[in-house]
C-alpha cells in the first residue's frame, strides 16, 4: 500500500486508537447494562468527535508538508544568495567562466556529458552552460546540438539543478507524504486487520496480510456499533430507532 506512511503518523494511529477505544468502551457500558439509548447517543457523539478531529488533523499534516518544502525552498534560495567569501565565490565564478570560454565543441561535449548528481551544479554555473550552448551553438551540427542540449536538459530535470533542495531527504519526505494524501480522504480510516477485528468485520479482511491496510467509512463503523447495541437492547427487550450519522 503506497501510503503506508502516512498510515503511521500520530495523527493517524491517535484516530485509529480513538475508534478501538470507543468499542471497548460500547462493550464495558453493556456489560454494565447502561440504557441503549444513553449507550447510542455517547457513541454517536464520540465518534463524530474522532472523525472531526480527525478531519482538521488530516488538513494540518497537509499543510505541514507544504510549509516544510517552502521552508526548504527558502532556506536553499537565501543560501544561495549568501556568500561566506565574497571574494573566493566571485573567484570561483571567474575560474569556471574561463574555463568553459577555453573549450571547444569537443571539449563542452565531454564536459557535458560527464556531468554527474555528484557535481552539483549551482544556479550561476547552469546559466554559464546555457550560455556556453548559446556561443557554441553555431559549431554544432543540428543533430549534436539537439542531441547534447537533451541529454542536459534532462540532467538537469533529474537532479533538480535549478532547485537543489529538492535532492534532500526532507524534502523528498514532504513531498511523498503531500503526494499521499490525494490518495485518501477522510471519511473513511484505513486500518489493519487488528481494527477490522475489533469491529466485527474480521471476517470482511480481504488484505494479503494482516499488516495490509483497508478502508472503512465512519458511517460503517457507527452500523457496526448501532448492530452491537442493538442486540443488546434485543436481549433487553428494547426496541428503539437508530441515530443516523452524519459525517462531520
Amino acid at each position: 500500500m503506497a501510503q503506508r506512511e502516512l498510515f503511521t503518523q500520530p495523527f493517524y494511529t491517535k484516530a485509529i486508537k480513538g475508534i478501538m477505544d470507543l468499542s471497548k468502551a460500547i462493550d464495558t457500558d453493556i456489560n454494565r447494562h447502561h440504557l441503549p439509548t444513553d449507550i447510542q447517543d455517547e457513541t454517536v457523539n464520540q465518534l463524530q468527535a474522532i472523525n472531526a478531529t480527525f478531519d482538521s488533523d488530516f488538513k494540518a499534516f497537509k499543510q505541514s508538508q507544504v510549509d516544510t518544502m517552502e521552508m526548504l525552498k527558502k532556506k536553499y534560495t537565501e543560501a544561495n544568495n549568501a556568500y561566506i567569501d565574497p571574494t573566493s565565490e566571485m573567484l570561483n565564478r571567474q575560474d569556471f567562466e574561463t574555463t568553459l570560454e577555453l573549450m571547444d565543441v569537443i571539449g563542452f561535449k565531454e564536459y557535458v556529458n560527464a556531468l554527474s548528481p555528484d557535481d552539483k551544479l549551482k544556479n550561476w554555473q547552469f546559466l554559464m552552460i546555457k550560455k556556453t550552448f548559446a556561443r557554441l551553438k553555431p559549431e554544432f551540427s543540428d543533430r549534436e546540438y539537439r542531441e547534447l542540449s537533451t541529454n542536459f536538459e534532462l540532467y538537469v530535470k533529474q537532479n533538480n539543478v535549478t532547485q537543489q533542495f529538492k535532492n534532500t531527504d526532507e524534502y523528498k519526505k514532504a513531498e511523498k507524504l503531500y503526494s499521499q494524501t490525494f490518495a485518501i480522504g477522510t471519511t473513511a480510516i484505513w486500518g489493519r486487520k487488528s481494527l477490522w477485528d475489533e469491529l466485527d468485520m474480521g471476517d470482511r479482511f480481504f488484505g494479503d496480510t494482516p499488516q495490509d491496510y483497508l478502508p472503512i467509512q465512519f458511517a460503517e463503523i457507527y452500523n457496526v456499533f448501532f448492530q452491537r447495541i442493538r442486540i443488546y437492547a434485543t436481549s433487553q427487550g428494547i426496541n428503539y430507532d437508530a441515530k443516523p450519522y452524519s459525517h462531520i
